[in-house]
This record gives structure tokens, C-alpha cells and sequence, in this order.
């Protein structure tokens, strides 16, 4: 007998939580087996019993040392290994989530505690043995644990480690001075850390950065109260994690000052080398008063 609609071709994908869990989700196949990221995230979320509200703060990401965000709308290979991580940088959001929402608080409880465990967020000896506290077995508060880690410095970031950070010379000048160091994004700015100093460039004083994916640079224009510019370029092989990092926290401090800011899709440009440039959006120009980017 035909049939009018030939049976989907379905996929068991792991969707793998910060604490090793594996949640098994089943999705059609589209193409050339290829799985839809919207569909993947949408089950993982149901399985995991995520409130519809806390959902849309966390997103699916793939790699190992090389992190990808898979973003919604798009299409991964059905072998794909996939992880569910917390995507919000607000604080005030996550208090209303980790309040609301059982599951997503202990989602939360699980990213801070391997967080501080790999040594990506420091404590001292009196806030560890208070997080010791909250974890006792036998009356655990993930809540007022994960309220003690939001107070640690970088906790709303995302660290990019391992890359060479170049202050890019004026075009007549061939000096250039490179060092190895780190990157961190948060709601503050963009955190430069190298040997040789720490600095932050504020999203108000940053003008404008240009992705080069194959050539692993991400170049950041900055301006300072008296209008100079100045370009540092970030090589790091976690690229598309950097920008995905970026773009995120740029909507969150929208969302925070929606009438300060608005996108249009000229502010995004691609350019005859390959590399594409995003205007902030954030940006305020020049002002008076101290440069406060270095630390």
C-alpha cells in the first residue's frame, strides 16, 4: 500500500549535564543526517523537567576543548556529542530562576560547584568552608550556595583561556607586542589578563569587534575618554564560543536598558578578507574623565 507521508528516520542523541548525566532524547533526522538543534534542546529541557521560564537560560553546546554553542535554528550532525549549560549573565534573573525553579536551581548548583572545584572561580578559606556548609548531605542548600558563588569575582563570565593577546601598532610601525593571556566577558566588559598587566575594556568604550574564524582572531576597537583608538587582537581557537559569549551578554544589557539601544542588521558587515565586523550596539563614544581600563 503507498503512503502519502514516508516514516521519519528517528535519532537518540545524549544530551550530557555538567555533572556527567545523561539524559537520552529521541529527534528525527533531516537530510543528510543531520538533526535539528531546536528539537534536540526542546526534549532535552522536557526530560529534564526545566520550567518554560528557566529554559530559555540555558543552551546546548558541543566540543571538548573547543566549545561550540549550538545555536537554535541551525542543524547538527546526529553523531554530535551535546551538553545543557546555563546561558544567563543577570543576576537578577538567575535569583528569580534558582527561586522558582527546582530543577534549574540544582542545574545551576551543579556549573557552580564544578566551577569553583576546577578552580575557575577563587574563594577564600571562610567562603569555602561556608559552601562546605551548604553541602552537608544531610541538610543541603543548593540555593544559598549558589547565592555565595554568585558574589565571587567572574562568576557572570565566561573565561576564554589560552590565547595570545597582540596591542596592534599603528600601520607604520612593524612592533608588535604579543602575550600569552586570557580573555574574560562579562556584563562589565571585555577582560584582557596577560603577564604583563589586566585591563577592561567597558562596552561603552567599545566600539566594534572583527571575527576572523580561520585565522582563530577576534580584533576589539577601543576608544578612550580622549578619542584615541586602539585595536587589540585575541588569537584563541575558541573563536565561536568568544562571540557567542559576546553576543549573549550584549542582549542581556539590553534587556536591562532597552530604551539606550537598538540593533539594526547594517551594524553587522562582512569584509573582503573573510573576517566580519559587529558595531556594539552599546557603544557611547568618547567622555570625559580617568581611562578605566587598566587594573
Amino acid at each position: 500500500m503507498n503512503r502519502d507521508v514516508e516514516l521519519q528516520k528517528l535519532v537518540k542523541v545524549t544530551v550530557v549535564t555538567i555533572d556527567g548525566n545523561e539524559n537520552q532524547v529521541t529527534v528525527p533526522v533531516v537530510g543528510d543526517e543531520q538533526i535539528s538543534v531546536t528539537d534536540i534542546y526542546a526534549k532535552a529541557c522536557d526530560c529534564l523537567g526545566l520550567q518554560k521560564t528557566s529554559s530559555k537560560w540555558f543552551s546546548l553546546f558541543c566540543g571538548g576543548e573547543t566549545i561550540r554553542r549550538l545555536k537554535p535554528d541551525t542543524f547538527t550532525h546526529s553523531s554530535a556529542k551535546v551538553s545543557l549549560r546555563k546561558w544567563c549573565f543577570n543576576g537578577r534573573i538567575e535569583a528569580n530562576m534558582i527561586k522558582d525553579d527546582p530543577v534549574a536551581c540544582h542545574l545551576v548548583y551543579l556549573e557552580a560547584k564544578a566551577a569553583i572545584e576546577k578552580g575557575l572561580l577563587s574563594v577564600t578559606n571562610e567562603q569555602r568552608e561556608k559552601l562546605e556548609e551548604y553541602e552537608d548531605p544531610a541538610f543541603k542548600l543548593e540555593k544559598d550556595y549558589i547565592l555565595l558563588a554568585q558574589t565571587l569575582e567572574g562568576y557572570f563570565s565566561v573565561l576564554i583561556q589560552n590565547c595570545i593577546i597582540t596591542d596592534q601598532e599603528p600601520i607604520e610601525s612593524t612592533l608588535q607586542n604579543s602575550y600569552p593571556g586570557s580573555v574574560r566577558v562579562s556584563m562589565e566588559g571585555i577582560i584582557l589578563h596577560t603577564e604583563k598587566c589586566s585591563r577592561t575594556f567597558k562596552w561603552t568604550r567599545l566600539k566594534k569587534w572583527t571575527v576572523h574564524n580561520k585565522l582563530s582572531r577576534v580584533a576589539f576597537l577601543h576608544v578612550s575618554p580622549s578619542g584615541e583608538e586602539q585595536t587589540v587582537v585575541v588569537e584563541t581557537h575558541q573563536c565561536d564560543y568568544l562571540l557567542s559569549a559576546i553576543i549573549q551578554i550584549v542582549k542581556e544589557l539590553q534587556v536591562v536598558n532597552p530604551s539606550e539601544s537598538f540593533f539594526y542588521s547594517s551594524m553587522i558587515s562582512t569584509n573582503e578578507e573573510g573576517s566580519t565586523s559587529y558595531e556594539n550596539v552599546l557603544y557611547r563614544g568618547p567622555c570625559d574623565g580617568v581611562d578605566d581600563e587598566g587594573r
